[in-house]
């Protein structure tokens, strides 16, 4: 009998050990599914993701913009706030959005220098902005201070870039989404403020309370809803379906529903 428990358990490490490299790899995968889907990352004119390819200063306000609370108020800026970046240059809405709320600052000979490759402690200390972390949060002097508050809050974790190394594509994608899962200066998960879930490490970015379509539902369904006072204080998922057609209903009851979905 323990010779048996004992080959059981070593078949099951086994197993385990040959099921960790797909368990990592379904990990990136999820990594890069989420930040495309949130527009943080997007693919060339033939939907490329260039994956390899080094990332600018101007593309990563580009990124960072599309993982904040302004990603849907950046217009056409015809201001320009520096000498290198022109009223029409195609990132010049998102640089000066970024300046504007202290993520990133220009040169003091007043250039921006977009088409410069953006290092790693340059985007740790322009996400530690974003985070709302402060020189007060931060011990020690740049760029060793900064690098140690992005360890500290995860935003470093999977990442094999180093200081000084320019950042890649696919270094953004798993930096952004770090930057989703860990928490800002108040102690909350960055991406919850921006309306996501964050379970156990993982976002999920489905609209809070969404229902897929479905068959349209009779009135008389309507009114077997609100003659059913018990569904409104049911805290586990509930189905029910009619005759014909048949429809079938799956939905959380806490907190109850508005009264308008039933009339």
């Amino acid at each position: 009998m323990k010779k048996r428990l004992l080959s059981l358990l070593a078949a099951l490490a086994l197993v385990f050990t040959l099921a960790m490299p797909a368990a990592l790899a379904a990990d990136e995968d999820t990594m890069l599914e989420t930040v495309r889907v949130l527009g943080i990352l997007s693919g060339d004119e033939n939907g490329n993701l260039n994956l390899s390819a080094s990332v600018t200063r101007a593309e990563f306000v580009k990124m960072m913009t599309a993982a904040s609370t302004y990603k849907d108020s950046v217009g056409s800026s015809t201001a320009s706030l520096f000498t290198d970046v022109k009223s029409g240059y195609w990132a010049n809405g998102y640089i000066k959005l970024a300046v504007e709320q202290g993520w990133v600052t220009g040169y003091v000979d007043g250039s921006f220098r977009p088409d410069n490759t953006i290092t790693l402690e340059e985007a740790c200390t322009a996400l530690l902005r974003l985070l709302g972390y402060d020189s007060g949060s931060l011990a020690g002097s740049f760029p060793d201070a900064q690098l140690s508050k992005s360890k500290s809050i995860g935003l470093l974790d999977d990442l094999n870039a180093v200081q000084g190394q320019a950042l890649t594509r696919q270094d953004c994608v798993t930096l952004f989404y770090n930057l989703l899962t860990c928490q800002n200066s108040a102690g909350v998960v960055y991406g919850t403020t921006l309306g996501y879930t964050i379970t156990n490490g993982e976002v999920d970015y489905s609209t809070p309370g969404s229902i897929p379509p479905a068959s349209p539902v009779s009135p008389w369904t309507r009114r077997m809803c609100a003659i059913t006072p018990w569904m409104r204080t049911a805290t586990s998922t509930v189905s029910f379906s009619t005759r014909s057609p048949a429809i079938r209903w799956t939905m959380s009851m806490s907190p109850p529903p508005p009264a308008a979905l039933w009339t």
